[in-house]
């Protein structure tokens, strides 16, 4: 059981008064840390922070990455700016905390920051599982932006299942219970990692505002604000839900969405009863007609909103957005008698960004103009503003160069309501793609410098096992706004081209797999994976290289008498401002059918059958080809005067499916030109001439 905190509560190795001190700064309270790291001679970590005049001395901790205690390495003195681990191992993944103790008069106060790092990590080839339940409304009208958006993700390494779901404006008891059975029924066939993605208008749990039988103050700490908030964590939850009970009746708030009564389905728990399993992301712009064109409807404006958003996530996955590895905090609250709200911004976005990259700056009068990765904005808040950065006009009407965002301020993280501060960002244009209210408690996205998704960044601080504890830390209320598969860097990772599939029948037969891969810096290998019908589904691919190949060829000597899925992706390696990890491009796929019996006779009379296309073809020829028994082979090409092009293949081939690509070359590798060209197949001494035209 998670006990809910309403209260400050520092990391345990350092206890700090916080007192209301002036001379306190929020950037002062934040330790801002990077890493490089060293693969040779000796494998090392060197962290490096922006020191603080008046710090006192730093406690260093380390824990393996998915370990909930950081273990103390070392106490160092306040003038200290660098340390180095040179106990660590070579694609390992750790996370550290940097403990400060900072005087100010009489009185220490603490500081903290936090990095995840590592040398040479391994990529993550399968991403995991992915639920998309889509307002069923707006299934027609985004269909081919919403099958855009889940080609892009399967070949990015995630497991897809969609689904549309029933739309609901107002509250609906029924609508959350059914929606929450669909996703408990997908985790209990995919398991984790599952991840699940709201798009559109989707029900909207709510829960709030009860801690041990009592009511308690909302998390913006105003009186006619308690009560029941949207609450998406109720569907990240995965378990007995025993612990969400609805027995409460709770109406004090001026927004009537908030009423809470025993029944009504809205859940009564101000903190999640347990851990959460699921990372969650929603994006939904019902009831934000600030951003409706004139003689548009509701409905309409919605509909562009999330298309407009399907199109900017696209771009950015794919280069089609300017981003500039830099961040903006712009802090109207200060300290705020130790909260530091803003220190959420400073301490993700060093290890980020790197901590020279990091400025206060104005928010709307900077990011109208320049682009920034990330930006942090807190001040005393509405539903639709936020003091000293801005209100929910500015959204509609100016355009907002970030990626990630974090607000703060009172009432806007109540975010279902309408034209809501919070939401608004995703709305706009060219590039904001999530949005948090990060303050009460504190978001930890460290772990996004190491290739981890959003969404991972979400569940840790939902969870919170392991980081420093603010006011109303396992809230209900914490929920990422946006598509929880996003990550901080998109490399232009090639793809594999022209997969072909041999089996070949040698004394010790073998199946061959070649591509062709574009000569670029960015690649650092390949990695070759193997799924076969009925044994393995999609999300659980066999890798067959747990090491990337630098060779564009690869022998698999397992053969089986089924359909057998070969993929292969390009891999990159990664250096961040927290340490270098692998990461994989898109994959290229090719499936083959294997049959048994390889070492067949030769066959004295071979029949087999060849089908060469596209005709007319541009860039290559596929040419598929199917021998019913083991013969020697020969494949060529030619031209209408009788001379040979190139030769492809001239070896001993098992029985089954072949397929190989002309890339439109001769055999100096010059591009041949426009004509008509023959591919003649000879096996078992029998031949078979397929004509093709070449544009």
């Amino acid at each position: 059981m998670r006990t809910f905190i309403y209260f400050i509560a520092i990391f345990t190795a350092l206890v700090f008064s916080l007192p209301p001190l002036s001379a306190q700064s929020t950037r002062e309270a934040s330790v801002l840390v990077n890493a490089t790291v060293t693969k040779r001679p000796t494998p090392r970590i060197t962290l490096q922070w922006r020191n603080e005049a008046r710090s006192e001395y730093y406690v260093i901790g380390r824990k393996l990455r998915g370990e909930n205690t950081f273990q103390q390495l070392d106490s160092i003195p306040g003038s200290s700016d660098t340390w180095v681990d040179s106990s660590v191992q070579v694609g390992v993944m750790y996370e550290y905390a940097l403990l400060s103790a900072i005087r100010v008069d009489t009185t220490l106060i603490g500081g903290f920051g936090y990095i995840a790092s590592g040398i040479e990590v391994p990529a993550l080839h399968n991403r995991g599982n992915l639920l998309l339940l889509v307002d069923s409304t707006m299934a027609t009208p985004l269909a081919s932006e919403l099958d855009r958006f889940v080609e892009t993700l399967e070949a990015e390494g995630w497991s897809v299942t969609r689904q549309d779901v029933e739309r609901a404006e107002e509250f609906s008891k029924e609508g959350v219970r059914r929606t929450k059975d669909i996703i408990n029924g997908w985790y209990s066939q995919v398991g984790s990692p599952g991840t699940v993605f709201l798009f559109g208008r989707v029900p909207v749990p709510y829960s709030g505002m009860v801690n041990q039988g009592q009511f308690i103050i909302a998390p913006d700490a105003h009186p006619n604000h308690r009560g029941a908030w949207p609450a998406d964590a109720f569907y990240a939850f995965i378990g007995n839900e025993a612990g969400w009970t609805d027995v409460a009746t709770d109406t004090v708030a001026s927004r009537k969405a908030n009423w809470n009564r025993v029944g009504d389905g809205k859940f009564d728990n101000a903190g999640i009863p347990n851990f959460l399993t699921l990372r969650v992301g929603r994006v939904d712009f019902y009831d934000m007609d600030a951003f409706k064109e004139e003689n548009q409807t509701s409905r309409e404006s919605e509909t562009e909103l999330l298309r407009n958003y399907l199109n900017k996530d696209y771009a950015y996955r794919t280069g089609g957005i300017e981003v500039k590895m830099r961040g903006l905090i712009d802090d109207n609250f200060n300290y705020f008698s130790g909260e530091a709200f803003a220190r959420s911004g400073w301490i993700s976005m060093a290890p980020l960004l790197g901590r020279e990259n990091v400025v206060s700056a104005d928010w709307f009068t900077t990011l109208d103009t320049a682009a920034y990765a990330w930006a942090y904005g807190c001040g005393g808040g509405t539903y639709t503003s936020a003091g000293g950065v801005g209100n929910t006009t500015d959204f509609v009407g100016k355009p907002i160069n970030a990626i990630f965002t974090m607000l703060f301020g009172s009432y806007f993280g109540d975010w279902d309501s309408p034209n809501n501060f919070l939401r608004a960002g995703l709305a706009t244009s060219p590039s904001i793609l999530t949005s948090v209210w990060s303050g009460r408690p504190y978001w930890y996205f460290h772990t996004m410098g190491m290739g981890e998704p959003i969404g991972d960044a979400a569940l840790l601080s939902q969870n919170n096992q392991s980081y420093a504890r603010a006011f109303f830390t396992y809230g209900v209320h914490i929920a990422l706004m946006g598509d929880p598969t996003l990550r901080m860097r998109y490399r232009d990772i090639p793809t594999p081209q022209n997969i072909t599939v041999h089996q070949i029948a040698a004394r010790e037969p073998y199946v061959e797999i070649e591509w062709e891969g574009p000569e670029s810096p960015e690649i650092a290998g390949y990695v070759i994976y193997r799924s076969v019908e009925g044994e393995l589904g999609p999300e659980k691919e066999e890798l067959l290289t747990p090491q990337p190949i630098a060779t564009r060829r690869y022998q698999d000597t397992a053969l089986f008498g089924k359909i057998v899925t070969y993929t292969v992706r390009a891999v990159a390696l990664v250096e961040s401002p927290s340490g270098t990890y692998f990461d994989c491009g898109n994959k290229g796929v090719w499936q083959s059918e294997i049959v048994a019996g390889v070492n067949d006779p030769i066959a004295l009379n071979a029949d087999f059958t060849v089908k060469a296309g596209p005709n007319p073809a541009r860039e290559s020829v596929a040419i598929d080809l199917n021998l019913t028994s083991r013969a020697d082979l020969e494949i060529s090409i030619w031209n209408v005067s009788g001379s040979n092009i190139q030769t492809l293949e001239t070896r001993t081939l098992a029985p089954g499916a072949h397929h190989y690509r002309w890339n439109r070359k001769d055999s100096d590798g010059n591009r041949v030109p426009s004509g008509v060209y023959l591919v003649r197949v000879i096996a078992g001494g029998f031949a078979k001439v397929e004509k093709v035209v070449v544009e």
